[in-house]
């Protein structure tokens, strides 16, 4: 009898688990993708691998039918495991034998009247500020990282740029030392932070004041404009397990702790560093847990989270990664993964590269 798998979310993370099912698991296993959006959204890949690159569009009609899924265009609202059913918002349920929950997480503005800097989607309204600096009309910004931040390499990407256009740059972090989710490479950014002027405070920026950002112990950081990461919440779905702040709790094979047959991947699980090639690696460990799960014969593999990211700089880019496993860290001006992408998959990026020459 054919098996379904359920993928809650249309994002990369789901389009990466995907393609692993469909490499990996049983002949005969049908793949439901649940989605809300309309398009697969991600870095063009000509472009640098940096968070203000711009951005590709596919229609998940098309992705759907290049996997062999069924595509239903609708949101999950709730899991009910014993049923083995997902409630969408607007066609009822939808069984499944194994469900994997992709569907991201929400991102909050953590400073109101602030620009808010979430995504390549935010880069045109970041893009304006840098304007401002370049034509005189602002001379300083204030970047902020607030504590609930998914990923702060955006925020030192921006204070660069800022920098470059001749502006004063601070950036307003909580992190003991800048894009520390590197480890010993981090080192490289404040250099690199260092070398081009670019201030950095410890804190945590609570208020913005004319002319100024109010930080908790009440120093104020004098600035003309102000951009800064969102917060960001976990998706908080109704019938399964969630931490205070709504992210699904999974364990090293990407499976939800204490429901069976229920797996995660990407922003919405608790794993703390979100960002979207960790999230490919967890989608490609949950795939292989799934196949396995439905009868492959596989190895049972778990998580060993690589952080990759690139860097900006007036010296060229600046490579950055850490093996979480082993706890080796690098930073080098040549490319350290191939193909040196922003999203740094196991089998989307050849996806990708295959869609984008056939669009």
């Amino acid at each position: 009898m054919a098996r379904r798998v359920v993928i809650a979310g249309g994002g990369i993370a789901g389009i990466e688990a995907a393609l692993g099912l469909r490499e990996l698991a049983p002949p005969g296993t049908e793949l439901a993708i649940v989605a809300p959006t309309r398009e697969l959204l991600h870095q063009s890949l000509n472009s640098a691998p940096l968070t203000m690159g711009g951005v590709s569009r596919h229609p998940l009609t098309e992705v759907a039918a290049e996997l062999g899924a069924e595509l239903v265009p609708d949101a999950v609202e709730s899991v009910d495991p014993e049923a083995r059913t997902v409630r969408l918002r607007e066609n009822g349920e939808l069984f499944y034998d194994a469900l994997l929950v992709a569907v991201g997480a929400r991102r909050v503005m953590s400073l109101d009247h602030a620009v808010l800097f979430g995504s390549s989607l935010d880069a045109p309204a970041v893009g304006d500020v840098l304007r401002l600096v370049g034509e005189g009309r602002a001379s300083s910004v204030a970047v902020v990282v607030p504590p609930a931040a998914a990923w702060s390499l955006p925020a030192y990407e921006v204070g660069l740029r800022v920098a470059d256009a001749g502006g004063r740059a601070v950036v307003v972090t909580p992190e003991g030392r800048p894009a520390d989710a590197f480890g010993s490479a981090s080192e490289a950014v404040a250099e690199a932070l260092a070398a081009a002027g670019v201030e950095v405070v410890r804190g945590h920026a609570v208020d913005i004041e004319p002319g100024c950002v109010v930080l908790l112990d009440e120093r104020r950081i004098h600035t003309d404009c102000v951009v800064a990461l969102p917060w960001i919440r976990g998706p908080r779905l109704a019938g399964l397990p969630h931490d205070p702040d709504g992210f699904l709790p999974t364990d090293p094979w990407c499976k939800v702790d204490g429901v069976d047959d229920v797996y995660g991947a990407g922003d919405g699980t608790t794993f703390p560093i979100r960002q979207g090639g960790v999230a490919c690696q967890q989608a490609a460990v949950a795939a292989g847990s799934i196949a396995r799960r439905l009868g492959a014969d596989l190895p049972a593999e778990p998580l060993k989270p690589v952080v990759r990211g690139a860097l900006p700089t007036p010296e060229g880019t600046l490579w950055l990664e850490h093996d979480l496993s082993t706890g080796v860290a690098r930073a080098s001006r040549e490319p350290l993964w191939d193909p040196p992408h922003r999203v740094a998959g196991v089998r989307l990026p050849a996806f990708l590269e295959r869609l984008s020459r056939g669009s």
